[in-house]
């Protein structure tokens, strides 16, 4: 069976048939490469009445994906009401409550028993116990879903007693334990092959991340001995997933919480993202979570850049979805009649996989040397010299100059007080930046051999500001008086393009104030584009026909005027039009590690 990290989840509402097409299912994912499928059958419609079992959606899919060679994951989750711990919480609806462990455990032993490889009906390969309707939605009584935190035994115990007025069983680890417990053994019995997950923690609210499994821990400090993954489910909205909110971390610091939590308990198990995506209006449904089909294609690319480059903590990733009954805004093909459109994601990932269908775990894809914090790697400056630019500007400079490190001696001059030796922006590299105030300093360079008319150009700056309160000029160079220069401005939060005679071109996601941003603007000779973080977020055509004039690091000409305020450091103009690839390899060099190393996966710590 082949085996690869990436996955798609797909939700089945009948024990008897498959109401998605399961052949075209299978065909998609084969045209995508994904090797898993993660099959969600609700156990209330398998075991209705107790004891007697509705195998066939489930058959019919076990052996449609061995005979494919893909792995699957089954979910363990809607228990139905007769195997709720008590009459009082037997509800299938929010609030979620916890099903007695036996009862579940020997449902988990008949599905592991069945799809062991030994009785004629398949092998499974994965077993989750329970979805976002077990252990995930951590919601106080009374504030509905994605409140502020679980709700924990702990703090009710002693306080007037644990009643269904104030704790929800499904929400708490105190009573997840028991239920992981059973179910882990019952299955090892039976299928001591098949890996078996925690229910899916969610993103939806910062703290809990990491408190689902910091309580899990302080219940049973051995509870690692009873799972081999952690679960994620990661749908932050329209944001952008490097971009945290008021509320909600961001991928990579979601990923790095829970991990940094289990490792705070002694143990170390790789994640799966069992469930990720972004909407789009598929359907005709608006929603104000929704993206453009470009955006969605976009974050899904940054999203699985992130992943893979994760050290190992991510081992798996499943999307949501592939849809082709209701149109589910999630899904990346829409059905309308017979046919089939296919969205902007769809063939990003198809890219995506073809070019990395593996992903190391180990050691080897990031040794200590290429870890932040470490001044050996170095490796960005030639990045970016392997791309020759014209003016390349580190600025980590001492004294009162801003070297070109590009060899064509375009050495910039500081003009005003500006703060030197300030932190660097860049990971592996012991470069410092220079900051401005936004209103009394810029750098200006020589103009020799700078592109004009309509030939192309590339303007690139690591950035991170200081205040939205002005419209800041990062690097620009041209003629303002007559109207033909192109710069990258920092306007109220938004990344944006400016040529005086064509409409302002902006990002389709914001730059915040504090964070550190890789952008850069493009022109072919006839289109610009431009790249926040790695990847493209706006294109359009332009007609320019630049005049050379001024170079400016941190103003525009005329006054100068458009001060910026902020860090800038690797700043360089090119004479060529870079391509996605070389943008995001410069990306990647700067920010391997951006959240910090983690540690692996050592063989002693993996099960089997």
């Amino acid at each position: 069976m082949t085996d690869n990290p990436y996955g798609m989840t797909s939700f089945n509402f009948s024990a008897t048939t498959n109401t998605e097409p399961l052949s075209q299912i299978i065909s998609d994912m084969q045209a995508l490469g994904l090797t898993w499928l993660r099959y969600q059958v609700p156990w209330k419609l398998v075991e209705t009445p107790q004891g007697t079992y509705t195998w066939t959606a489930l058959d019919t899919t076990v052996s449609a994906c061995n005979a494919a060679g893909i792995n699957i994951d089954i979910t363990l989750q809607n228990p139905p009401t007769w195997a709720l711990t008590t009459a009082s919480q037997q509800f299938d609806t929010v609030p979620q409550y916890a099903p007695d462990p036996t009862l579940m455990a020997g449902f988990a032993s008949q599905v592991a028993t069945r799809y062991n490889g030994a009785h004629g009906y398949g092998t499974i390969q994965a077993i989750e116990l329970g979805n976002e309707d077990f252990n995930s939605l951590i919601t106080p009584v009374g504030t509905g879903n994605f409140g502020t935190r679980y709700s924990p035994y702990a703090e009710y115990n002693g306080l007037g007693g644990v009643t269904t007025a104030n704790i929800e069983p499904g929400s708490d680890p105190h009573y997840f334990v028991a239920v992981l417990v059973a179910c882990s053994n019952a299955i090892r019995a039976v299928a001591p092959a098949m890996k078996i997950g925690i229910a899916a923690i969610t993103w939806s609210y910062a703290p809990n991340v990491a408190d689902f499994l910091a309580g899990l821990y302080a219940e049973l400090p051995t509870a690692g001995n009873y799972y081999d993954f952690a679960n994620l489910h990661y749908y932050p909205g329209a944001n952008d997933p490097y971009i945290p909110s008021a509320t909600e971390l961001s991928l990579p610091q979601t990923w790095a919480a829970m991990q940094a939590t289990m490792q705070a308990a002694g143990d170390l198990k790789p994640i799966w993202i069992t469930e990720f995506g972004w909407l789009t209006n598929n359907n005709g449904t608006p929603s104000a979570a929704q993206v453009t089909q470009i955006q969605q294609s976009s974050f899904y690319q940054e999203f699985l850049e992130n992943v893979r480059l994760s050290n190992g903590a991510v081992q798996k990733v499943f999307l949501y979805t592939l849809e082709y009954v209701n149109n589910d805004n999630y899904s990346l093909v829409h059905k309308s009649g017979a046919t089939l459109t296919y969205l902007p994601a769809f063939t990003t990932l198809q890219n995506y996989i073809a070019q990395y269908p593996t992903w190391p775990d180990d050691t080897a894809l990031f040794p200590p040397a290429k870890r932040r914090g470490s001044a050996n790697a170095n490796a960005y400056a030639p990045t970016v010299l392997a791309d020759a630019p014209l003016i390349y500007a580190r600025l980590g400079d001492t004294d009162a100059t801003a070297f070109d490190s590009s060899g064509n001696h375009h050495d910039g001059t500081p003009h005003g007080v500006i703060g030197r030796q300030k932190p660097g922006l860049i990971v592996n590299d012991p470069n410092k930046s220079m900051q401005l105030d936004g209103a009394t300093n810029w750098i200006s360079f020589p103009t020799t051999g700078l592109p004009t008319g309509a030939g192309a150009w590339s303007l690139e700056v690591w950035t991170k500001i200081t205040s939205i309160a002005s419209v800041g000029a990062a690097i620009a160079f041209g003629t303002f008086a007559s109207g033909e220069f192109a710069e990258i401005l920092l306007s109220n939060a938004t990344f944006t393009f400016s040529a005086n005679t064509e409409t302002d071109m902006f990002a389709s996601t914001n730059v915040t104030v504090g964070s550190i941003h890789h952008l850069v603007a493009t022109y072919d000779g006839t289109t610009v584009t431009l790249y926040q973080d790695g990847y493209a977020v706006n294109s359009a055509p332009y007609t320019l026909n630049i005049v050379a004039g001024f170079a400016y690091l941190g103003a525009r000409e005329t006054g100068p005027t458009r001060f910026y305020s902020g860090y800038l450091q690797e700043c360089a103009w090119y004479s060529s039009c870079l391509t996605p690839q070389q943008v995001l390899n410069h990306y990647q060099v700067g920010t391997i590690g951006l959240s910090g190393s983690v540690a692996l996966f050592p063989s002693a710590k993996r099960r089997g």
